[in-house]
């Protein structure tokens, strides 16, 4: 993907455009004979960039218009993803749609850079964000004229190595789910205590979340009867239990309630209702764990294939006379 330019076009405070800064190479330490390092350095001397303290980090605002003609390439990291194309044109429909209703892209976040400082190519590795580049590019192809502006952060490294390094240390950490979204905090505040008191109640019900390089895949899912958080996330969500999480009628302790029930009611439920290929053995892990809820599975059991059990449950409960008996407390 083409990027920078030869105009040291900065626009004060709004949109960096790094530039093919006229720096003498003396300005660099012996080993980095980076031009891209001239460029940011030249950015950070006019106030458009900004610098960490040790000298690594550089991060600012770019203009992809102004990035189109120049020698210097956005390359995707070889140990990272490939480059989904259907992605791609999906982005940028959505883009062109955003810019004739709103008359602008929609926000395309921050591209992670790493430069190695001793390589003299102009190549920027693309640590995060190469599909976003790959969209940015086909845009700017499409329509030249438009504004088309993004942020970056570029760290130097010293070798090929470290900037291998350097992707393996960014794709290890907690692994990004959607189901892991809520709609509101309420919502949010709500789950996180339900996974919280669950942990508590049922600690042998539960798989430590995958912490792998996930190169774009999903996070995997333990196998049944076992949960990890964003399972349970996405329960709550199917389930419609979070829904009145901005008032006063939903709780946690009311979810759990409901949570409860529907646990005790699987646990008495034929091996045929858990879901397609659950095992005997499934439910003796179940029972031993004292937890059923890891049964329900996207594209499996689902929360509606056991309402009406639930349903019903509450219609006897009803019609019992009065003996202060409560269905939903009664354990299994």
């Amino acid at each position: 993907v083409p990027s920078v330019t030869r105009s040291n076009n900065f626009s004060n405070g709004e949109v960096a455009a790094v530039g093919a800064a006229v720096i003498s190479p003396a300005a660099l330490p012996a080993n980095e004979v980076s031009p891209l390092l001239l460029l940011l350095q030249h950015a950070v001397a006019g106030g458009n960039v900004v610098r960490d303290s040790r000298g690594q980090v550089y991060t600012g605002f770019a203009s992809y218009s102004d990035l189109a003609n120049s020698q210097c390439k956005f390359v995707p990291m070889n140990s990272n993803r490939a480059i989904n194309r259907e992605v791609v044109l999906q982005r940028v429909k959505e883009n062109v749609e955003a810019f004739e209703r709103d008359g602008k892209y929609l926000e395309f976040g921050q591209i992670n850079l790493l430069i190695v400082s001793h390589d003299p190519s102009h190549d920027f590795l693309v640590m995060d964000g190469q599909h976003r580049c790959q969209v940015m590019y086909e845009l700017h192809r499409r329509y030249p004229d438009r504004q088309l502006a993004f942020q970056f952060r570029a760290k130097a490294v010293p070798s090929e190595q470290a900037a291998f390094d350097e992707l393996k240390h960014f794709q290890r950490s907690y692994p990004t789910d959607s189901r892991s979204f809520f709609r509101t905090r309420a919502e949010e505040r709500i789950a996180t205590a339900v996974l919280t008191q669950l942990k508590v109640s049922h600690p042998g019900a539960f798989k430590n979340m995958v912490l792998a390089d996930n190169h774009g895949r999903g996070t995997a899912d333990p196998v049944r009867p076992f949960l990890n958080d964003n399972l349970l996330y996405w329960l709550l969500q199917d389930s419609g239990l979070l829904i009145g999480a901005n008032g006063s009628m939903t709780t946690d302790l009311t979810v759990l309630a409901q949570l409860r029930h529907a646990n005790n009611k699987l646990a008495s439920l034929p091996l045929e209702v858990l879901g397609k290929g659950a095992t005997e053995r499934m439910r003796q892990t179940a029972t031993r764990v004292d937890c059923w809820l890891g049964f329900f599975r996207d594209g499996g059991l689902q929360w509606q294939h056991v309402e009406e059990h639930l349903r019903a449950d509450l219609a006897r409960q009803t019609a019992l006379p009065a003996q202060g008996l409560c269905l939903l407390c009664i354990d299994a």
